[in-house]
């Protein structure tokens, strides 16, 4: 798919390439319905790498807490969250262990915030130019550039308003938040808008809006759940 969009070029080495805003239908001929089950046979396993790593790591994760820091009752709390971490390895490994965890969380917290700067930033560059045509007289990639800057000095400033505990809760909830809405507008795209511009044998199937509806369901229960204990939390 990204060899047929407009890539977002360097400002010092690349040239700017046409990035077009309309998107693409696909075509009913005899290769669509191949092409689609070799696209969905992907993501799936794209997405059982993504679903089962993050179950074995969590598992991981756990274990070693409750093998190492149960024990002597440590349990991390605001900035001490990496502190009680680099015990996984310092059982093992000593001084040199705590220090490699170190160096693991930061690759691992920077992969993630350049990944997700460059999604973020993406998605509001081509949301700005769809939804303000004044905007289109500057080069996509001088907004992407523009609101990836901007991202980063919030980034930069708020990370020091709360500890990590804050921060990841406070996000985790956001992120829950946009999921339940998420999940409903795709629900509606996918089988109420989108069906009439696709080919028929690409077109979602039943069991799909079966499936997709019991996880929403899932999400405003657990949403409803998680709001009612806030709300008895504070009476």
């Amino acid at each position: 798919m990204a060899r047929h969009m407009g890539h977002i070029t360097s400002p010092i080495t690349g040239k700017p390439e046409v990035i077009p805003l309309a998107g693409f239908v696909p075509e009913d001929n005899d290769q669509v319905a191949s092409r689609w089950r070799q696209w969905r046979a992907y993501l799936c396993v794209d997405s059982a790498v993504g679903i089962i790593g993050n179950i074995v790591t969590t598992l991981m994760t756990c274990f070693l807490a409750f093998a190492l820091l149960y024990p002597k009752g440590l349990v991390p709390q605001e900035w001490e969250l990496v502190v009680h971490q680099m015990r996984f390895f310092e059982v093992s490994w000593g001084a040199f262990g705590k220090l490699l965890f170190a160096i693991i969380a930061a690759a691992f917290l920077s992969d993630t915030w350049l990944t997700t700067l460059d999604a973020v930033s993406r998605v509001h560059t081509d949301f700005v130019l769809c939804f303000f045509p004044a905007a289109r007289k500057y080069h996509p990639r001088v907004w992407y550039y523009g609101i990836a800057i901007a991202l980063t000095v919030v980034t930069v400033v708020t990370m020091h308003f709360a500890s990590p505990q804050a921060l990841i809760l406070l996000s985790a909830v956001l992120g829950f938040v946009g999921t339940v809405i998420f999940t409903g507008a795709l629900l509606v795209l996918n089988y109420f808008w989108l069906p009439r511009w696709l080919p028929e044998p690409i077109r979602p199937r039943p069991i799909g809006a079966v499936a997709l509806s019991t996880s929403w369901l899932a999400y405003l229960l657990l949403a409803c759940v998680y709001l009612w204990l806030q709300v008895s939390a504070i009476r």
